[in-house]
């Protein structure tokens, strides 16, 4: 990206500005991990400030606790287009205008981003890579998701492709393309195929988990492309950017003996 300002929270202070006079590559966009953000600037539009791209660190709340540590810094309304559950982290989107709110929510609903995550499985599948795609029912009572064979109300369809990476120790690294974004959906579609996340005690059996160091569910997102179908109008200056994470940075990667060589692949893709 060009035109951005990148923000150092675990310093709690600016630690670096990007301006439009150089383009940076997409892995030295992030600063420390999971502790900086980034603001982008549109410079065609009439509010030259539209959205935050920032990493969500786990164990903050992305709908409430992570914009109020954005307000900090920027003043106003601070929407999240999309949610990642308290325990996981990784790149979140949020806008500051109304009108960019309303145009990247509707392209979050049309399949306008291309999300991907890491995580860990109990076991491995017997297909090293496949497409899961399955109707998804989320109890609210009971906060969780299940999958279903008839279509009902609250009922949604939802689709991912997963890819094994590594095996370690009866246990597997994956690469998760996310079509849908339903609550809990990697959680519950990875259960149903019998491989709940390593750490998910909702979906799976964490108690062993956490003697591994596994405390919460093994799940990080890790990349995310804005893959407009459209021109896009105001917003079209981001159809085709890329926000990723270096792969070294999510933390049960280094767990995998292939760590280097998944990590030296990502970067490649």
């Amino acid at each position: 990206f060009e035109n951005c300002k990148v923000y150092n929270y675990e310093k709690q202070k600016e630690s670096k500005i990007y301006t439009d006079t150089k383009s940076y590559d997409k892995y030295d966009m992030f600063l420390d991990g999971a502790t900086a953000l980034i603001e982008i600037e549109n410079p065609s539009a009439e509010a030259d400030k539209e959205l935050i791209v920032c990493v969500k660190p786990v164990g903050l709340d992305s709908e409430h606790e992570v914009p109020d540590m954005l307000k900090i810094d920027f003043p106003g309304e601070i929407s999240p287009l999309h949610r990642l559950d308290k325990n996981v982290g990784g790149v979140m989107v949020y806008a500051k205008t109304a009108a960019c709110a309303a145009h990247l929510s509707r392209q979050m609903t049309e399949g306008g981003f291309d999300k991907r995550y890491m995580a860990v499985l109990c076991g491995v599948p017997e297909a090293c890579e496949g497409t899961l795609e399955d109707l998804l029912y989320h109890d609210r009572q009971k906060n969780k998701t299940y999958v279903v064979k008839r279509q009902r109300r609250g009922v949604k369809s939802a689709r991912l492709d997963y890819s094994v990476l590594d095996e370690r120790a009866g246990h597997c690294l994956v690469d998760v393309k996310l079509y849908t974004g339903r609550t809990h959906q990697i959680r519950a579609h990875m259960a149903h195929i019998g491989h709940p996340l390593l750490g998910d005690g909702k979906y799976g059996i964490n108690k062993s988990d956490k003697g591994k160091g596994y405390k919460y569910q093994a799940l990080y997102s890790y990349r995310l492309i804005f893959d407009f179908a459209d021109n896009s109008g105001a917003l079209g200056y981001l159809k085709g950017k890329e926000v990723s994470l270096s792969p070294e940075d999510i933390w049960f990667v280094s767990d995998f003996p292939r760590a280097d060589q998944i990590i030296e692949g990502l970067r490649k893709k």
